[in-house]
């Protein structure tokens, strides 16, 4: 039997924001000697879940597993199995309903969610929508997959944020990757949408906001889709923001990599901290900051 530990469980290593995840909490469980394993899925449910059941099996009551759910809805049993062998479960940038019923009936574990606010972004997303649009126009939404919360929640703030507008969109839906994006858009275009007039494409990552240009750049006999606004999330500082700087996006949203925040919050439920917060929600900003981002519009 393994050490205590706390196992991180990501999506894919084709993702900048999941690496800066990855970063961001190994560098934490050093400094705080937290022992870590890290594992990603490739975006593959089953690969996830068999890491996990791994994880509960080779390591001692006490462990945590933190992890960011490729399919929300599917990590229900994982979890209990987790629970009954006295590990805790930590989500990043997602929310359940199995977590409420999870805490009531393992008290004194580590049950709890660390996430960007989402819908919080999805509402930036439709603000930055209605300055690069003056308020009227068409919009390609590329969401992340079906069934993830994040993706739902981000899909709701945005909606929330333009009803009533002059501004209609056609949502999408990519895997988080550039590839997923590419594919999504592509897809888009060579079904119908190549007559579609459409003034912005929005992605849900920054990562399928790269696919998603090269998809543009592609798209035959359409040489205005190269042109258009395109915006993303997550904002890394070695790659969305860049992106930004060099005008190949329009905005981006920046968003915390909380898997380091998750193991702060480990650390202290280790130190006798108790039980953490049902949900813990890091704030999230545009960039550029939406005075600026109209300004560059206006010229």
């Amino acid at each position: 039997m393994k050490e205590k530990a706390a196992g991180l469980f990501l999506l894919t290593r084709q993702n900048d924001y999941q690496r800066l995840q990855e970063t961001a909490a190994v560098a934490a469980a050093h400094q705080l000697r937290i022992p870590i394993v890290v594992h990603f899925s490739e975006n593959e449910v089953r690969v996830q879940t068999e890491q996990i059941y791994a994880f509960v099996h080779a390591h001692p009551a006490g462990s945590v597993v933190i992890v960011e759910a490729v399919s929300d809805a599917t990590l229900e049993q994982a979890a209990r199995h987790a629970a009954r062998a006295g590990i805790g479960w930590i989500l990043l940038n997602r929310t359940a309903a199995y977590m409420n019923s999870l805490r009531l009936e393992f008290p004194l574990l580590a049950f709890g969610v660390v996430t960007a606010d989402n819908k919080e972004i999805g509402r930036i997303q439709g603000r930055q929508f209605e300055s690069l649009l003056r308020g009227k126009g068409t919009v390609l939404y590329v969401s992340g997959p079906v069934g993830a919360s994040a993706a739902t929640d981000r899909l709701s703030g945005m909606k929330e944020t333009i009803e009533g507008s002059a501004i209609k969109y056609h949502v999408v839906h990519g895997d988080w990757t550039e590839r997923g994006g590419e594919l999504a858009v592509a897809g888009f275009l060579r079904n119908g949408g190549a007559n579609a007039s459409i003034q912005a494409v929005g992605c849900q990552n920054d990562a399928m906001a790269a696919g998603a240009l090269r998809a543009l750049s592609a798209a035959s006999g359409r040489p205005d889709l190269a042109r258009i606004h395109v915006t993303g999330v997550d904002g890394n500082p070695n790659y969305g923001v860049p992106m930004v700087d060099r005008s190949r996006l329009a905005a981006t949203v920046v968003m915390p990599p909380v898997a380091g925040q998750a193991i702060e919050l480990v650390h202290r439920v280790w130190e006798g901290g108790g039980s953490p917060p049902p949900i813990i929600k890091l704030q999230v900003r545009s960039y550029p900051e939406m005075g600026s981002l109209t300004l560059r519009v206006a010229r």
